[in-house]
């Protein structure tokens, strides 16, 4: 079989035309992205010019907040303006047992420069109706009280069942409790 002159310049032709085809179809693709990322960079730079007081409102610009107390991970953060203080929570590992958050708006949305302090239901130590009373408190509640687990929330029941407490200096006769996690949890804690 023998290919005439004819049917290589049309075998060339359809792969000229193919190849010109391929070529143009990358070439606009590519051209896209840069298209819309000179036009987000015209909305920001409009939106920066546009506003009335001098803040940022550009939905893609970031901002730091500080989160501090009882949060499992505190520091600053480098978040998304928008972003609200629950998620900010999650963003700090969450929340520990004693968290007190009656008095926040986890919906609200957070500000650059921001400091929120999550604080502790048992922060009021020279409060004794803020502390935990080990003669009458529930397992809920022990285990609430930092350094305190689930067994020794049971350790501490099954004591007081037998030998109510008369001062806080007793739990040092519960196995697993030496000086060092009585001093942890001392504040936290009355007989009263």
């Amino acid at each position: 079989m023998k290919i005439t002159k004819f049917e290589i310049i049309i075998i060339i032709l359809i792969l000229g035309l193919g190849a010109l085809f391929l070529t143009r179809d990358n070439l606009s693709f590519d051209d896209v992205p840069k298209i819309e990322s000179l036009r987000k960079n015209n909305d920001y730079n409009e939106n920066k010019n546009n506003s009335s007081d001098g803040s940022d409102d550009f939905n893609n610009s970031e901002i730091e907040v500080h989160i501090d107390g009882r949060v499992k991970n505190p520091g600053v953060y480098k978040i998304k303006n928008g972003t609200r203080l629950q998620d900010l929570i999650e963003e700090a590992g969450g929340l520990l047992d004693d968290a007190n958050t009656s008095n926040l708006n986890l919906a609200r949305k957070l500000k650059d420069e921001e400091k929120i302090v999550i604080k502790s239901y048992l922060d009021n130590n020279d409060d004794e109706d803020a502390k935990i009373n080990i003669n009458t408190a529930t397992k809920d509640m022990l285990t609430s009280i930092p350094g305190v687990g689930s067994k020794m929330a049971d350790k501490i029941i099954k004591y007081r069942q037998e030998h109510p407490f008369n001062s806080v200096d007793e739990l040092l006769n519960i196995s697993g409790i030496g000086k060092k996690k009585f001093e942890e949890i001392k504040l936290y804690i009355t007989t009263d």
